[in-house]
């Protein structure tokens, strides 16, 4: 948004910043086992990767800096799955992932 400023004057300018949102979860079995070290991609609802990162020791991972709209998340590493959700606006938002890990 920009703002001029005269020589010598002073501008005040309100400006809205939109929230972004946090993801997070765990990659497990369908046993309910805990993946670490999967590989976790974030796509938008066009397809484009949006992020990336790997599971943790206790197979959590996150995703930082998200604005709303609809994903997909597929986890990979062992067979992989996909499944989607929808984003809204600020405050963190829970998505577990199963893989076809066999135990």
């Amino acid at each position: 948004m920009p703002v001029v400023i005269a020589a010598g004057g002073r501008a005040i300018r309100d400006a809205e910043l939109a929230a972004h949102a946090r993801l997070e979860g765990t990659a497990r079995t369908a046993a309910g086992t805990a993946i670490p070290g999967a590989r976790i991609v974030l796509l938008d609802a066009d397809g484009n990767t949006v992020a990336v990162t790997t599971t943790g020791p206790d197979g959590s991972y996150a995703l930082t800096g998200l604005p709303a709209g609809d994903y997909t998340v597929v986890g990979s590493g062992y067979p992989p799955a996909a499944s989607t959700f929808t984003i809204t606006s600020g405050g963190p938002h829970q998505h577990e992932v199963q893989l076809g890990h066999p135990e």
